[in-house]
């Protein structure tokens, strides 16, 4: 069978930085995906009793070295373009931040602006740590403006933040940035392939 093609809708990052501005939101744009290199799928879950959300089943993230399980199945994650931030469960987001704290290694600012949990004072030496988030049947690599804010000045925040919601996490649009993301409701099946839509 021939490659298909789809039409979606990409989040585009406009921002000249390493990483989004949280002055400059990312853009929707209308793009073309080609199913071809690069693409991961996991099941996309419609629950009977939310069918207005779609749900992926979020089995860990690894921040550099280190892996975090969730120890949860059956969908725990909405992924939705309409939201900013991206929002973990709580005891999840502990210790996702503690992780990301370690390897950083960078002294945290105390007046930390809401919503956020975690900024530093960025500094160009300062290498940020590999972050993958493993779906279901497929891994997803993050690159820093994915997962964090240029706030203001030199301050950087992580663009993750704990959920109100408890036992369920939510994938933001800062993470979903510069990745086109096909819906297949009928097979039951997202996938995401990394792009630099901007440029398309």
């Amino acid at each position: 069978m021939d490659s298909l093609v789809f039409f979606i809708l990409a989040l585009c990052s406009l921002s000249s930085t390493p990483f989004i501005e949280s002055s400059t939101p990312p853009i929707e744009k209308l793009v073309i995906v080609d199913t071809g290199d690069g693409v991961v799928s996991t099941p996309l879950i419609i629950k009977p009793s939310e069918p207005t959300f779609y749900y992926l089943n979020l089995e860990g993230i690894s921040v550099g070295q280190k892996t975090i399980q969730t120890g949860k199945t059956g969908g725990n994650l909405i992924i939705d373009s309409g939201t900013t931030l991206t929002y973990l469960d709580q005891p999840f987001f502990d210790d996702f931040v503690t992780s990301v704290r370690e390897v950083i290694g960078l002294e945290e600012r105390r007046d930390t602006p809401s919503p956020f949990h975690y900024c530093f004072t960025y500094q160009p030496s300062v290498g940020f740590p590999s972050i993958v988030l493993h779906f279901t049947g497929a891994n997803l690599s993050l690159e820093p403006k994915n997962v964090l804010l240029l706030y203001e000045d030199n301050l950087v925040c992580l663009a993750v933040v704990p959920s109100n919601l408890e036992g369920i996490s939510i994938l933001g649009n800062v993470a979903q940035v510069d990745f086109q993301v096909e819906y297949d409701l009928q097979g039951k099946k997202l996938s995401f392939v990394p792009s630099n839509c901007a440029k398309n």
